[in-house]
């Protein structure tokens, strides 16, 4: 899975958090506490997010309701899988190994986290 751009992952925090069907309206005014947006804007993030797989939407009378396909947790367990693929396959072992040197450092209780993720 790719990684998301700044808007795209303020658009799944909103939709992860909501966990229920959601318009690009009620995204939009989410959004528009903290900056200024369109609602065009919002609405072609949230077409992006579904050819990416992340969200599913549905007609409901005249406007769609997205939903999530993946949980937050799912996503972030694929991202960290994709990432370590792609680096070790481009990079070679030494890759994994310092990788594995980095996780050493980490406080054991995020240590058996990430663990249990990878």
């Amino acid at each position: 899975m790719r990684i998301l751009g700044d808007l795209e992952s303020e658009v799944m925090k909103i939709v992860w958090r909501k966990q229920a069907p959601i318009a690009v309206r009620e995204v939009a005014e989410k959004l528009r506490k903290k900056r200024e947006i369109a609602y065009t804007t919002v609405m072609t993030i949230m077409g992006r997010l579904v050819k990416k797989g992340l969200l599913t939407r549905k007609l409901q009378g005249i406007s769609y309701l997205y939903e999530t396909r993946v949980t937050r947790d799912k996503f972030i367990a694929n991202t960290v899988h994709g990432i370590f693929t792609s680096t070790v396959s481009a990079l070679g072992s030494a890759s994994a190994a310092y990788f594995i040197k980095e996780i050493q450092k980490l406080p054991s209780k995020k240590r058996r986290e990430l663990i249990k993720i990878l």
